[in-house]
């Protein structure tokens, strides 16, 4: 007898439609519907409607999202960390954990991340790239009419010698 027939039922149709929508790869979508990537493979034509109308809805989103938390990183942000630990009771003559509040919040710290350089370099060479590009190393080894690592290893050895100068 066998294995029986892989059939994709109503159910499963939806979330696979749901699952790309959000991103997912083919592999998480396979473990989420319960089958193997192969088998998910074999049978992507049967529902291929659904997964390709998912990625369409969903990339829009997804792009947003990373462009927000791109934005996000960029410009810093702050957070606040919540510390719990167990609600300690005397009761009856011994100590327990309370059963009730088993957790207590015993510190709130709020904490601030600092601006990131490469966030910030990246997100303005993609959005205004006429005054954020990166450096043409072309057009600056003819500036300066030679070696542009040359030039630079020279001046980071002259800052070492003067760093090691004055200690």
């Amino acid at each position: 007898m066998g294995r029986p027939k892989f059939e994709v039922n109503k159910e499963q149709r939806k979330a696979i439609y749901e699952l790309a929508k959000a991103g997912c790869t083919d592999q998480e979508i396979a473990d989420q519907i319960g089958i193997d990537r192969v088998t998910f493979s074999k049978y992507k034509f049967t529902f291929i409607n659904e997964l390709k109308k998912g990625k369409e809805e969903g990339e829009p989103i997804n792009i947003a999202n990373v462009e927000n938390a791109l934005l996000r990183k960029a410009c810093g942000y702050e957070y606040t960390e919540i510390t719990e630990e167990p609600h300690w009771i005397k009761k009856d003559g011994y100590i327990g954990i309370d059963e009730e509040k088993k957790m207590r919040i015993t510190k709130k710290v709020t904490k601030h991340v600092v601006p990131s350089d490469m966030a910030i370099f990246y997100y303005l060479g993609n959005r205004v790239p006429d005054r954020w590009q990166s450096v043409n190393h072309a057009n600056l080894n003819l500036e300066l009419g030679g070696d542009a690592l040359e030039y630079f290893g020279k001046i980071a050895s002259e800052i070492k010698k003067s760093d090691t100068s004055t200690d």
